[in-house]
């Protein structure tokens, strides 16, 4: 009788305790896609997430990861998502990645040594432009010179300036093809389908500027978002220190009121 009792005691525990285990699994969808193919999926890829069990994609490219001991919004530390003869394109996003059951999670990737060739496209594209740019500079300085508009001295700064510029143009594109390599024409956001309609121009000057116009904009509303946050916090202060002064007041006596006068001066001065 006594084991009976042990063994419906340990049955009672197992059933209240499973559907707390069951419920308490988030599980996190998502896709993974072939970049610039249409929204075509990508079968076989190895998603290997920590917290989860491992997984790959099906054949529609769908994949799901089951965390037993992650909450909901939790920051995810992706550890490797890999196919033979492909690689990763969207890395940035992925290392933003959130668990989330009702949003699915998207993985672009490509073949590899597709990025490579892009970024190499793209640098080719805005070095050509920008040696223009530069004979052109260095031609209106000869002519300058042979006129004798100024001074030999003058000609060698500017001229020192112009080999500057082009050193800093060359390096800000090298930063910028990469993230021109990563733009997936499936799904476009509005700077990238901005940027990607002058790539197709042969404009890299003017799609690296509508990134860099878009990270002045940003710049600008968080310190706005900053100053604001710092005007409340300043007014909330002063309105404390005023009620304390209000209660200074009431109370009267000496040591309240030398106490009321410091705070005044405070006041006066924040």
């Amino acid at each position: 009788m006594c084991r009976l009792i042990q063994a419906m005691t340990m049955l009672v525990v197992f059933l209240l305790v499973s559907p707390v285990c069951i419920w308490a699994q988030v599980y996190q969808k998502g896709i993974v896609l072939l970049q610039n193919s249409g929204k075509q999926p990508l079968t076989q890829v190895t998603v290997l997430v920590s917290g989860a069990v491992p997984t790959t994609s099906d054949s529609q490219g769908e994949f799901t990861l089951h965390f037993s001991t992650r909450k909901e919004g939790e920051a995810v530390r992706t550890l490797d998502v890999s196919k033979t003869g492909y690689e990763l394109v969207n890395s940035k996003e992925i290392s933003l990645w959130n668990i989330s059951s009702s949003r699915p999670f998207t993985i672009v990737m490509c073949p590899k040594g597709a990025l490579a060739e892009s970024r190499r496209r793209y640098y080719r594209l805005g070095e050509d432009r920008y040696r223009v740019l530069y004979q052109k500079k260095l031609k209106e300085l000869e002519a300058a010179v042979e006129s004798n508009a100024q001074m030999e001295a003058e000609y060698h700064r500017k001229l020192e300036e112009a080999n500057r510029q082009l050193q800093q143009a060359m390096e800000r594109l090298g930063e910028f093809c990469d993230r021109f390599a990563r733009i997936n024409r499936d799904m476009l956001g509005e700077l990238d389908q901005r940027a990607l309609e002058l790539l197709d121009k042969g404009d890299v000057e003017g799609a690296i500027q509508v990134y860099e116009d878009a990270q002045l904009l940003q710049n600008f509303r968080d310190k706005t978002q900053l100053r604001n946050s710092l005007r409340k916090e300043r007014n909330f202060v002063r309105e404390k220190i005023e009620e304390e002064i209000g209660l200074l007041e009431k109370e009267g006596s000496p040591s309240s009121l030398q106490r009321r006068d410091s705070l005044r001066n405070v006041l006066e001065q924040y």
